[in-house]
């Protein structure tokens, strides 16, 4: 295009002149060429085009009549206190203003931007500084970056990425150096290289004029900013080696990181071999230890008041040690493996020892436990404490062995309740237990060489006393609150005893009828079925006893009905179920025995004291008739010759029945015998004037009494008494009738037939 070149050599022709500025333009009206306006050669021409200044002026670039670009001359401006030199600077920037007036281009090449056409706005100087020569200045809203070179010394330069803000650190906040990675634009992202803020690697925070931290991860994701010098947001950190030169066995410092991510320095104690604070090493004793130091708030070393922690955050003890078997399944918590020998100073030895005390100066915690055990969720046995002994294998017998053994001794004070061992069963969860033991004993051993078993075994010593006046020391070797069940036999070298003090008791009340309560108990003998029961351990033989059914009837306060739990075996299988049965309270026998002996003695004592009476009326009987027997004795004599006299003057011809009777007004109204004579049996008829206790008997002729034909409490009136005197010989009989004491008396003759 022949236009073209005219139009750069006249231009350059002219500038030779150094007269005016030169111009190359296609903005003629009449240049329009078929190819285009252009400036330069066309595709044919071997020439280089250029664009030049031969004076020490600036080369301008427009657009829209607007200056875009600028090739700076050689000169040298102020920019914040710092002389620069501009030669071969090239400044760009939508603004005009920047390469027309003020400091123009700040490096090599200067990318101003601005919305305003405030030179602060797309040119600010506050963060530039004068080694900022051979590189990229950006300026743009409100701020100012660098990338490029800095110059030291010869040979010397380093790569430098620059970032600036506004005068102050908190205005408008901090500005940020970022890196971030975008990748194809996703709409419906809203983080991450996708969407329109891109995935942020790594961000540095300027705090103060002195400090900035710096930040690996997406912060503006998690609208977090760093907190710390060095703060990783998220994944882990790799270390592919650490420093191994002899210099670190001699390091005092160690790197530690607490609950919130957070790494800081831990200092060693003072010594050599690099030992932390954590451990002491006691060489010459062979001893690691731990936390031995005084307690020390500001130390960051373990010492007496610092807690051990293991497998769990928690530390409300001394040390806590916590396991879930599906991190990783184990046997157990914690394993002790001791072995002694019978040498050195201890003649013992303790696989794990527990003990307890108050701290000084002061009274303790109210509750105190030297070893305490748990277990929760049990599926088929549980046990808090498992303790075993076992002898020593060999020949040598062993004194005593004790699975678990418990010692309580009192301090100074005074103690209120001391247990060498306790249990408790607590139902502290929502199921339900079926058998609950607080202490269970059992001897499995069934050697026959085993002289002696016990299940649980106590001792205490028997201190005698006055116990009517002060009562007998609380010395138990069992004391149970509650009931206590024995399935087979129970031994006492002592006596049994049951509370029965007068202050515990109300409702006091006489036992009476208590002959018939007796009598009305049917004693057996029995013998007891221990092969359908054999849980129970009922003793064999030959028993004596009472049958409860029967007991029920009579005195059903002495009968309870007695559960029986079911039996387990070691594997949980039931191999007795639970039931239940009767049991008697023999010892509420004795005060019913006693009763029923004192209405016995009462009786015995009301007979006697009649007894005594009727001796005593007796004996006036005796004499009384003593007084007739003279004039009984006289009338025999007449009877006997009446008897014997030939008819018709006797009585023989007629036989017994013409024996006259002996009539006596007022005994006859009292009391009657008819027959009378009679050779076998005879009624006695006899009348009572009043209610009372009357007796009927029979005596002999010189007074001896034979029986008591009838006696009874009866009221006033008329009775009769068939009398058989089958077994009496003929001969003269007395038949006396005593209503309360007051005798009657008939002679009653037995003649033969």
């Amino acid at each position: 295009m022949n236009t073209m070149t005219k139009v750069g050599a006249l231009a350059l022709a002219i500038a030779a002149t150094g007269l005016v500025n030169a111009y190359g333009q296609v903005s003629v009206a009449t240049n329009n060429p078929p190819g285009g306006s252009f400036l330069g050669h066309i595709g044919s021409n071997p020439n280089a085009v250029e664009v030049r200044h031969n004076g020490n002026q600036p080369i301008e670039w427009f657009t829209d009549s607007l200056i875009r670009m600028r090739l700076y001359e050689d000169r040298t401006q102020t920019i914040n206190n710092f002389p620069v030199r501009q030669e071969g600077y090239l400044g760009i920037s939508n603004i005009e203003a920047f390469n027309l007036g003020g400091n123009g281009a700040f490096s090599r090449l200067h990318l101003a931007d601005s919305s305003s056409g405030f030179i602060s706005g797309y040119a600010p100087v506050n963060g530039f500084r004068g080694w900022m020569r051979n590189g990229v200045n950006f300026t743009g809203n409100a701020d100012q970056g660098y990338v490029g070179q800095k110059y030291g010394a010869l040979d010397r330069s380093d790569m430098i990425l620059q970032w600036s803000n506004d005068p102050g650190m908190g205005q408008f906040s901090p500005d940020y150096l970022r890196f971030i990675f975008t990748s194809s634009y996703d709409t419906t992202m809203t983080t991450g290289a996708r969407s329109v803020e891109g995935l942020e690697a790594m961000r540095f925070l300027p705090l103060t004029d002195s400090t900035l931290n710096v930040g690996i991860g997406d912060f503006f994701a998690a609208a977090d900013d760093p907190t710390e010098h060095l703060d990783v947001l998220d994944g882990r950190v790799r270390i592919r080696q650490l420093p191994t030169e002899s210099a670190m066995d001699t390091a005092n410092q160690f790197v530690v990181v607490n609950s919130d991510g957070v790494l800081g320095w831990r200092n060693l104690p003072a010594g050599t071999g690099g030992v932390d604070c954590d451990w002491d090493i006691l060489t010459g004793s062979r001893v690691l230890r731990s936390g031995s130091a005084a307690p020390n708030p500001t130390s960051s070393c373990p010492d007496r008041g610092w807690l051990y922690s293991v497998g769990t955050q928690n530390y409300g003890y001394k040390m806590q040690i916590f396991h879930d078997d599906l991190d990783r399944n184990v046997p157990g918590g914690l394993q002790v493996d001791y072995k002694g020998d019978d040498g050195g100073p201890y003649s013992y030895g303790y696989a794990m020892y527990g003990g307890m005390s108050a701290s000084a100066g002061t009274p303790g915690p109210g509750t105190m436990t030297g070893v305490r055990g748990n277990v929760t969720g049990a599926r088929r046995t549980g046990t808090g404490v498992y303790g075993m002994a076992t002898g020593t294998g060999g020949s040598e017998d062993a004194l005593d062995i004790h699975g678990v053994h418990g010692v309580a001794a009192p301090g100074g004070g005074t103690t209120r309740r001391a247990y060498g061992v306790m249990g408790l069963v607590s139902a502290q969860g929502t199921g339900a237990i079926t058998n609950a033991y607080g202490v269970h004993g059992s001897v499995a051993n069934t050697d026959p060489a085993t002289t002696f078993r016990a299940g649980v075994y106590g001792t205490s010593p028997v201190v005698y006393t006055d116990t009517n006046s002060t009562g007998a020391l609380g010395s138990w070797a069992g004391y149970f609150q509650g009931m206590v069940r024995i399935s087979s036999n129970a031994y006492v070298n002592g006596n049994v005893l049951v509370t029965s003090d007068a202050s515990l008791k109300t409702n006091v009340e006489d036992i009476t009828n208590a002959r018939e309560l007796i009598a009305a108990l049917q004693p057996k003998s029995y013998e007891f079925i221990p092969q359908q029961h054999p849980h129970m351990q009922m003793p064999p033989g030959r028993q004596l006893g009472l049958m409860a059914p029967e007991v029920q009837e009579v005195l059903p306060e002495l009968v309870e009905r007695v559960p029986i739990p079911a039996e387990y075996d070691t594997t949980g299988t039931m191999v007795a179920e639970a039931t239940s049965h009767l049991a008697i309270n023999y010892n509420g026998f004795i005060p019913v025995l006693i009763a029923a002996v004192k209405e016995q003695q009462q009786t015995i004592s009301e007979v006697t004291a009649s007894v005594a009476q009727e001796a005593s009326e007796m004996q006036d009987l005796r004499n009384l008739l003593e007084e007739q027997r003279t004039r009984i004795d006289h009338m025999e004599q007449l009877l006997a010759e009446c008897c014997n006299r030939p008819a018709p003057d006797g009585l023989r011809e007629g036989g017994i029945n013409n024996v006259p009777e002996l009539h006596d007004t007022e005994g006859d109204r009292k009391l009657r015998i008819q027959p009378n004579p009679f050779s076998e049996s005879t009624t006695v008829f006899y009348m009572l004037e009043r209610s009372g206790r009357s007796q009927l008997m029979a005596n002999s002729a010189d007074g001896k009494q034979l029986r008591v034909l009838q006696e009874a409490n009866l009221e006033s009136g008329s009775y009769q008494y068939e009398w058989n005197t089958a077994d009496l010989a003929a001969g003269i009989y007395y038949v006396t009738l005593l209503l309360d004491g007051q005798p009657v008396v008939k002679k009653a003759v037995k003649v033969n037939r």
